[in-house]
């Protein structure tokens, strides 16, 4: 609660006008006296209680009620912030006045008494009756039934009247606190709903800085957050803090033994920020004026996201509700800046996803949509990815003469590198072809372009395997290079030949040579071409499909089309493999001459 509220607030705002009455008849009866309780400027809050007799003839005229009522005034005045206080009224009456303070403010005062000390004598009663126009022996009566106080009763009615006071405080002071910590509690409440259902913090916790000064009437606030590549501590968001403290150096976590020790757990407690040697920039926070401090780590499921640190004007220790108020915020923060650097990441991973589909979009538009016509031949290829980008790939490519390139590669590994360099590999291809009739040359040219392109510093030297050849399809001829592919299935009459003839993989050394080979074909031959997807492909008992069931595959539909060839090969690895997870991408080319 503000000081500025407490300013407006009055006693019937903490007790209600019942229950003060209550309180008053109550004491009014034990310590037989008129009791009533006033506000700050001597007025009556509440009906007063057992007005006497003689009290009552005086307020019979207009100029003496006046003038009783400038008297509970006076008295009520008279109590200021300390103890009771004695006053004598106008008619010789002894009151009793006692304050009821909640920090520093009065919200009212408790007044007891009419009673005098001794019995008053003639004179005063004939002064009193000219004064006021009061009939004498009736007043004198009345004042004949006025109780006297005795030393003894006077000390017992201070004592009790100071112990109701006291009383009165605390449950004012009591329901003080509690609408402070509900009024605390509800802003904690909307700064939790905040920070928990944010994407973009920094307001957010800029706010938070500035509610938990407000909350603890303290000088400034700040949230770093660590910085896990640099190890810094780096400031998320501030309140209270001049331009120039926010510019006096880094934080580095290992060189700050507050943040630290924050951070495993504890609080940390800085008496003198001025004169603590844990403090990095002592001089700093001495001119800034920051006096105490306390420090509390963020901490989200064992994962240090950063520090709270709230600073006080003057020397302070924190209480248990500040400390609690410090820990509250501080876990609801931690996670709030998880969970938008989750949600950042999750947005980024999107936005790759994204990006992912279109570079295999664009991938499998490299790869060939159908198979290219020719007089005698049957051509057919399979494309399956592992995952959206692959290694993989195939290309036919048209030649002079109405020869046509048939290639197939496989480059090392997976995913988004694996697939820029097939992108690479394919491309160099295509344009060594067009310049180089030699398939050795053009082999031995991809190479030294990819052993060229590949960074020294990579802890994996990537490579390709591949296989390239012509066919030229009047003559029933195939020329070909394997640079280190699984080689190539040439089926006739029930008999298999490996094409293995080229050299080692692309892009391990750059002085590696290839060389080529030729092969007649005949009618019925089948060429089957694939990558090591296939081969390598394993069931539940981590058995290998391997080249034997591929052949067996290919011999089985020999007589049918290159396509169903190819189809039935892949079906034969599926049905090999079950529901296990294909760990590589698969390209099966079958060319069949007709």
């Amino acid at each position: 609660m503000s000081k500025q509220t407490l300013k407006t607030l009055k006693l019937t705002d903490f007790i209600d006008r019942e229950a003060l009455q209550e309180i008053q008849e109550s004491f009014s009866a034990v310590s037989n006296t008129a009791v009533s309780f006033r506000d700050p400027q001597g007025k009556l809050i509440i009906e007063p209680s057992r007005p006497g007799n003689f009290c009552q003839l005086i307020r019979s005229s207009e100029s003496g009620a006046k003038a009783c009522a400038a008297s509970n005034r006076a008295a009520a005045k008279t109590a200021g912030l300390g103890p009771a206080q004695a006053r004598k009224c106008h008619a010789g009456l002894y009151q009793y006045a006692a304050p009821i303070v909640l920090e520093d403010k009065r919200l009212g005062t408790i007044v007891m008494g009419d009673r005098p000390k001794k019995a008053l004598t003639k004179e005063q009663i004939r002064k009193l009756t000219e004064k006021y126009g009061l009939k004498e022996k009736e007043l004198a009566d009345a004042a004949a039934s006025l109780a006297l106080w005795s030393d003894k009763q006077m000390r017992a009615c201070i004592r009790l009247l100071s112990v109701l006071g006291n009383s009165i405080t605390r449950i004012c002071y009591q329901e003080h606190v509690l609408r402070e910590r509900l009024g605390e509690l509800g802003t904690l409440y909307d700064l939790t709903g905040q920070l928990s259902g944010t994407r973009e913090l920094g307001e957010t916790l800029n706010g938070l800085a500035k509610s938990i000064v407000r909350l603890t009437n303290a000088k400034a606030c700040s949230l770093r957050i660590l910085n896990r590549q640099t190890n810094e501590l780096e400031i998320k968001a501030r309140h209270g803090f001049s331009k120039g403290y926010l510019k006096k150096g880094p934080v580095k976590l290992d060189q700050s033994k507050i943040d630290m020790a924050a951070l495993e757990g504890e609080p940390v407690y800085i008496a003198d920020m001025a004169n603590d040697p844990r403090v990095m920039y002592r001089q700093h926070a001495k001119t800034e004026g920051l006096a105490s401090g306390l420090a509390l780590g963020m901490v989200c499921k064992g994962q240090a996201i950063g520090v709270i640190h709230l600073y006080t004007a003057k020397k302070h220790k924190f209480s248990r509700f500040e400390l609690a108020l410090l820990r509250a915020e501080a876990s609801v923060a931690a996670a709030a800046i998880e969970n938008a650097r989750l949600y950042n990441e999750s947005l980024q991973a999107r936005d790759m996803e994204r990006q992912l589909r279109l570079a295999a979009a664009v991938q499998r538009q490299m790869i060939p949509q159908k198979a290219p016509q020719r007089k005698g031949l049957d051509l057919a290829g399979i494309y399956v990815p592992c995952l959206e980008l692959a290694g993989d790939f195939y290309d036919y490519l048209d030649l002079p003469e109405g020869n046509l390139g048939i290639a197939v590669a496989d480059v090392a590994g997976k995913g988004v590198a694996a697939s820029l360099r097939m992108a690479s590999t394919r491309a160099t291809l295509r344009a060594q072809v067009n310049k180089v009739f030699e398939i050795s040359e053009i082999m031995r040219s991809v190479n030294e372009a990819f052993c060229l392109d590949v960074d020294p510093d990579d802890m994996v030297t990537p490579f390709v395997s591949m296989f390239y050849g012509v066919l030229d399809t009047t003559n029933r001829r195939l020329t070909y290079a394997n640079a280190g592919h699984e080689p190539p299935l040439l089926l006739r009459d029930g008999k298999v030949v490996h094409l293995a003839e080229g050299g080692p993989v692309l892009g391990i050394d750059l002085a590696s040579a290839y060389y080529q080979d030729a092969v007649d074909l005949q009618a019925g031959d089948v060429m089957v071409i694939c990558t090591d997807g296939l081969i390598e492909a394993c069931n539940f008992q981590a058995e290998q499909f391997g080249s034997k069931r591929v052949l067996k595959a290919a011999k089985a539909k020999v007589q049918d089309s290159a396509k169903h060839i190819a189809k039935h090969i892949l079906w034969e690895m599926r049905r090999f493999t079950g529901l296990t997870e294909r760990m590589d991408d698969i390209t099966i080319v079958v060319a069949k001459i007709t």
